[in-house]
């Protein structure tokens, strides 16, 4: 299932921040990626791309406070508003905090 990362990835990835490339080799470990090299096909570096949003947005839906049964059954779309909501609401009140 796992690939080794070609070169061409690896000096893709050396322009990237450490978060992202830990993200890409998660998701690489997890997900069938075909031979392909990002750095010269349109087609590869997109669908990197979304891979890497995927699993960024698998992390956010970990990380909210809601049941697993419920986190499942969100949109993607859902599941960034309600981590908006969220972080509104703790931005809120850190800032409550913060004045008195």
């Amino acid at each position: 299932m796992s690939r080794s990362t070609s070169t061409a990835d690896q000096q893709l990835m050396s322009s990237w921040p450490p978060k992202y490339v830990q993200s890409y080799h998660l998701v690489e470990a997890s997900v069938d990626i075909p031979e392909i090299d990002a750095s010269k096909s349109t087609k590869g570096a997109s669908k990197l791309r979304r891979d890497l949003i995927n699993a960024e947005i698998a992390n956010l839906r970990d990380l909210l406070p809601l049941p697993p049964s419920t986190r499942q059954r969100l949109s993607q779309l859902q599941l960034m508003a309600l981590v908006c909501v969220f972080l509104r609401k703790a931005n809120y009140f850190q800032q409550g905090d913060d004045d008195g």
